[in-house]
């Protein structure tokens, strides 16, 4: 099934954001510490932390003796994608007087969450080198909830009597993503990057058709009323922290969401005396 322009267009601009982050290099802006996060982010981030999700915890403590050297990266990378697609396109033919019934009822839920942590206590003396007391937090989450129900109903022969319809759909797509990444290093100099790229698509596509051939006498009733809800909910919390002096951290979250729906219906009428 090939989906309409438009909602292919807005799911592959949503998801660019995640190649232009990759493709970027900013710069490093020095700093001590800093974290911001409000009560509607600890909601999410604790609702969504207590599910499945991708936890990744580093707990470090060195304790080196004289003249010695010691090595001490940490990267920590997540990568979350979660698609589901609902195809409801229907044709339906009626011939003669009767009643057609469609009403559907989707719904669409897409959760994803990715906790980082990273303790790293280095007990240095004198003459101890530490070479790359590096920390790096990548997590990219992609969600897209797609839902199309492009319906073709035809009337044949009704010539006297009535024609009911009932297409009232409910759809409800809903996308949360929540990353929390956290960095505490006492190792001197240390470059912290946290790096999160969330990016959610709700699309629900509702174009039908009704034709109607041959109608005569009687009534053609209609019932297409739609209760569409779609809700994207992100949060990211990213927290450095550092007694050390000289550190530098970087911290960069792009956040992308789009809703998209889209209902445009047609009524035909071919040969149909009192219409």
């Amino acid at each position: 099934m090939i989906l309409p322009n438009r909602p292919v267009l807005l799911i592959a601009t949503t998801m660019s954001a995640i190649m232009l982050v990759g493709s970027s290099s900013p710069s490093l802006v020095p700093a001590t510490a800093f974290a911001q996060r409000d009560g509607s982010t600890d909601d999410l981030l604790g609702q969504l932390l207590n599910l499945d999700s991708n936890n990744e915890n580093s707990i470090a403590e060195n304790e080196v003796d004289h003249y010695s050297v010691i090595v001490d990266p940490t990267i920590q990378i997540s990568v979350d994608a979660a698609v589901k697609f609902t195809d409801g396109n229907d044709v339906a033919l009626l011939g003669g007087c009767a009643d057609i019934n469609d009403d559907d009822k989707v719904t669409q839920v897409s959760e994803q969450a990715a906790n980082q942590v990273v303790h790293k206590n280095n007990d240095l003396e004198d003459g101890v080198l530490a070479v790359d007391p590096t920390i790096q937090q990548i997590s990219v989450q992609t969600a897209a909830n797609v839902n199309t129900d492009n319906d073709v109903y035809i009337v044949l022969g009704c010539h006297d009597g009535n024609v009911k319809i009932s297409d009232n759909d409910k759809v409800t797509q809903v996308s949360e993503q929540a990353a929390n990444q956290e960095a505490l290093t006492d190792s001197d100099g240390p470059t912290i990057q946290q790096i999160s790229v969330q990016t959610a698509a709700n699309v629900n596509t509702d174009n039908d058709v009704y034709i109607v051939l041959g109608y005569h006498d009687g009534n053609v009733k209609i019932s297409d009323n739609d209760k569409v809800t779609q809700v994207s909910e992100q949060a990211a919390n990213q927290e450095a922290l550092t007694d050390s002096d000289g550190p530098t951290i970087q911290q960069i979250s792009v956040q992308t969401a789009a809703n998209h729906n889209e209902d445009n219906d047609r009524t035909v009428y071919i040969g149909s005396l009192n219409l």
